[in-house]
């Protein structure tokens, strides 16, 4: 297989004087032998210039497993497990007995509840401990599985696998708002067809259920808004204008409430914890949905502002709350 096809195996350790030759002999005479010629088995000493934690942060991210010596508790290792939590990566945390005389170390109070595995320092007993551990690794990523760590068993997923309220409201104004802003209507009511230079008015929703497709539709069959179809950049976009109001030269107004943001009620009900009652009325899902909608205004605003520069942005681009807009009753 040509080494760039290869998958890869990240072997994490102390790497202080009398660790890191422990390290390089697990990743090279244990795991190597295990995983054979498929993958490229390395660990954090390797030769590459740059920051170091920016090579481990990498490559936990890229790696399709992670063998974590935790001998001590070595805080570095800990940190870097934790990291692989959040990023949902498979880890297996080993731990060797240095000093016969004494117990292994405890892994700390956080990590307490999930197994680690004791391993001798002779290469065939070691290599023989682990052959099945990582065969069973392999078998639940290849099923998709979620890997079982104190972030995945409390979010019911991986953090980075939730929705970002930054992407979602950089993504908005990227693909929404400045194309409809430089664009032009080629189909709809007669009011509208062949306008340009359109101002735009994104309704700030006060609950996530606002902003979901199902509400924007019962908006448009009431018949306050109105769909058109906007050409902008050699692409058309689905949009709505007000069915009744105009700017100052009788031009539309679109309208658009974030349905973008409707993937942050799956943030909320993860942030509620696995087990929790996801009732829309506690108090709890409330500060949580107003959390969610208050990142992703902040961020939209962030990112409207860095549109100054087009002039069209400043003049024709308006967040408003749905109770200070044309009809304030409208989302009820």
């Amino acid at each position: 297989m040509p080494p760039d096809l290869k998958k890869t195996c990240f072997v994490i350790g102390p790497m202080g004087k009398g660790h890191i030759d422990r390290l390089r002999w697990l990743a090279k005479d244990v795991i190597q032998p295990i995983l054979g010629d498929a993958y490229s088995v390395f660990t954090p000493d390797v030769n590459e210039l740059g920051n170091i934690m920016d090579h481990v942060i990498r490559s936990c991210d890229r790696a399709d497993l992670v063998v974590a010596d935790t001998t001590g508790n070595n805080p570095n290792v800990l940190y870097e497990m934790a990291i692989l939590d959040a990023m949902g990566r498979a880890c297996i945390p080993v731990k060797f007995q240095i000093d016969k005389k004494k117990k292994i170390e405890a892994m700390p109070f956080d990590r307490a509840q999930y197994r680690y595995f004791e391993l001798e320092q002779e290469t065939a007993a070691a290599r023989e401990k682990l052959k099945d551990v990582i065969e069973k690794v392999q078998a639940q990523r290849n099923t998709g599985e979620l890997f079982s760590n104190p972030i995945t068993n409390f979010f019911q997923n991986p953090l980075n696998s939730l929705a970002s309220a930054r992407g979602l409201a950089r993504g908005y104004v990227r693909n929404f708002v400045t194309p409809c802003l430089q664009g032009v209507i080629i189909d709809g009511p007669d009011f509208a067809v062949g306008k340009g230079k359109l101002q735009v008015q994104t309704l700030l929703p006060t609950r996530l259920a606002q902003a979901t497709r199902g509400a924007v539709e019962k908006v448009f069959e009431q018949g306050r808004i109105k769909k058109v179809v906007v050409e902008a950049a050699g692409r058309s976009i689905t949009a709505y204008v007000w069915a009744e109001h105009r700017d100052a030269k009788n031009n539309p107004i679109i309208v658009d409430i974030p349905t973008a943001m409707a993937a942050l009620f799956d943030n909320v009900h993860a942030r509620l914890g696995s087990g929790n009652p996801r009732d829309p009325k506690s108090a709890d899902f409330r500060s949580l949905e107003d959390d969610e909608i208050g990142q992703f205004v902040r961020y939209l605003k962030i990112f409207s502002n860095e549109g100054i520069a087009n002039g069209l942005m400043v003049a024709n681009y308006k967040m408003i709350n749905v109770a200070d807009s044309f009809e304030p009753n409208l989302l009820d």
